[in-house]
């Protein structure tokens, strides 16, 4: 890896007493905070990078197609 590169889960899925959203099915109440706050993060990084840089957004499903 390289500076700036990162990796991320986007949430947290619900247990115990952290439970599941009522406005996002699989995510708990901390998940949908902490993707909130990990959008912030990619969009404040995304402003500073220079014209012409290429940001790859992949994703991965534990659901079957």
């Amino acid at each position: 890896m390289r500076e700036g590169d990162f990796f991320s889960r986007h949430s947290v899925k619900p247990r115990g007493e952290d439970l599941e959203s009522s406005a996002l099915a699989g995510i708990s109440e901390k998940g949908v905070e902490l993707a909130k706050e990990r959008a912030q993060e990619i969009l404040s990084n995304s402003e500073r990078l220079e014209n012409g840089t290429i940001m790859f957004i992949g994703g991965a499903s534990e659901v079957p197609s």
